[in-house]
């Protein structure tokens, strides 16, 4: 009778670490073992452990969750690709309509030193305006952005730049260019 206690201490601590091992996906057979030779530090051993079966689930999500975000990325490309060529060929369009080509214009940002001013150098400087749809266009000799103005194309209130001005400013607060486009 004094042999059945321990035993059956051993027995329940072996049970118990089968139970809890089987709930976390873990062997329960090794377990049972672990904890029926080493009773209650079986049992801390086995709750100090990670839970597999908890690991499993949140590794499912993010491989759910990653192939969720690699079909939006792909989609997203898509459409940006789709987006880019539909640019493209209105772009081609109006350079096209313009008769001129900005595919290979440089790329100018507008200086920050420069005083408005306009004289020789200004008249042969290239030309850049905003459209009405605050399209960027140019760059223009000063005889093709005197065209654009004759057809309309320019306001007084267009914003215009070139390398003799600090930004992109109204062409009637341009000093003489107003007075050169009606010469």
């Amino acid at each position: 009778m004094e042999n059945v206690l321990p035993f059956l201490v051993s027995l329940s601590f072996g049970v118990l670490c089968a139970m809890i091992a089987n709930s976390r996906g873990r062997n329960a057979v090794g377990w049972f073992a672990i904890g029926f030779i080493f009773s209650c530090f079986g049992l801390v051993g086995l709750l100090v452990l990670p839970d597999l079966k908890a690991q499993e689930e949140r590794e499912r999500e993010l491989r759910l969750e990653n192939r969720r975000l690699r079909e939006q990325l792909k989609k997203d490309r898509a459409v940006a690709d789709a987006r880019y060529a539909q640019t493209a060929r209105r772009l081609g369009a109006h350079d096209r309509a313009l008769g001129m080509d900005t595919a290979h214009a440089e790329l100018e940002a507008p200086p920050v030193s420069a005083q408005p001013q306009l004289g020789p150098e200004g008249i042969e400087a290239k030309w850049y305006y905003l459209d009405r749809t605050r399209e960027r266009r140019g760059p223009l000799t000063f005889d093709a952005f005197r065209a654009q103005w004759e057809a309309g194309e320019l306001t007084p209130q267009t914003l215009v730049w070139a390398r003799v001005l600090e930004d992109w400013t109204p062409l009637s607060d341009v000093p003489g260019l107003m007075e050169e486009l009606h010469a």
